[in-house]
């Protein structure tokens, strides 16, 4: 407590000896939304800095940060202060928090009660200020309420899963059985979803696995009946055909031993992987068009198709 009440008072001593400073005029603070249903984003540019930045991406807790496009933080802590604006006389500051601040980009990048506490000034009326030594970033509240407004609007519009937590799955099958259950189709539902919000998403990966019961044509047969019904659900759930990728491999790349029954269990899957911002699906050097001739054996690919 000691040590937070002397930073405090360091930081709002340091605030009226600053020698560096960036901010807007009041009149000319602008705060701009960027809605989607993966990403909430509340922003002001700072003249001279950068930007500061409030966002929020689905399924993950809000963020603040400072992206100054050149490094002229250090690497160390600074001060959050909320301080009144010139047209309330009279009042003093008061300290927020101790931030970590860093050379690269972002300079700050917090998370947790700091972002509250960051907002809530923000809508009493007062600067956001962030004192590092002899610098200090200062955030004008000026209309941002309307704009804040529109952020939560949007927060209430998102996704409740974020990219990573439905980029890769894995479906087990019984032995002999290629039927989807109702917690498969619950699953790629919900990967579906996601991929018509998201249009950040190139392509989905369905790639079929058995264990290596059976002859290889038939692990090959049974691992492309199991990707082909992945596939057409998801081009049932709205997903387009130029997006979904169907590739079979039979008994290959086994991610568990074959001499146990539940390492067999493990190898009898479909993996669905999602791709975002990356190459387009049939640009990919890793999609094989399979030779159906039975007296060819299926080529063997890059041992990263669960990747």
């Amino acid at each position: 407590m000691k040590r937070l009440l002397l930073a405090g008072l360091i930081g709002l001593s340091a605030a009226a000896n600053a020698q560096v400073i960036y901010s807007n005029p009041p009149y000319l603070s602008e705060w701009t939304v960027q809605s989607s249903p993966v990403q909430c984003v509340l922003s002001q540019p700072i003249d001279g800095y950068g930007a500061a930045i409030f966002t929020q991406d689905a399924g993950r807790r809000a963020r603040f940060q400072l992206d100054a496009f050149r490094p002229v933080h250090r690497s160390g802590e600074a001060a959050m202060v909320a301080r009144p604006g010139s047209w309330r006389p009279g009042e003093s500051g008061n300290y927020l928090q101790q931030i970590t601040t860093r050379q690269q980009r972002p300079a700050i990048d917090t998370q947790g009660e700091v972002v509250q506490s960051a907002v809530n000034t923000l809508l009493e009326g007062w600067q956001l200020v962030v004192v590092d030594g002899d610098l200090e970033v200062r955030l004008q509240p000026a209309r941002f309420p309307p704009a804040y407004r529109d952020w939560v609007d949007c927060l209430g519009a998102l996704l409740p899963v974020n990219f990573a937590d439905v980029e890769r799955n894995l479906l087990y099958f019984e032995k002999g059985q290629n039927r989807l259950t109702a917690e498969h189709r619950a699953l790629l539902r919900e990967v579906a979803d996601y991929m018509r919000q998201d249009k950040a998403v190139t392509g989905v990966f369905i790639d079929g696995h058995t264990d290596d019961e059976g002859g290889y044509l038939e692990n090959e047969d049974a691992s492309r009946l199991r990707a082909e019904q992945v596939g057409r659900f998801m081009e049932s759930e709205g997903i387009d055909p130029q997006k979904v990728v169907i590739r079979f491999h039979g008994e290959y790349y086994p991610v568990a031993t074959n001499i146990t029954v539940a390492g067999r269990a493990a190898n009898r899957r479909v993996s669905v992987r999602m791709e975002r911002n990356g190459i387009a699906p049939n640009q990919r050097a890793d999609v094989v068009a399979y030779d159906r001739r039975v007296d060819n054996a299926p080529p063997r690919l890059p041992p990263t198709v669960d990747d």
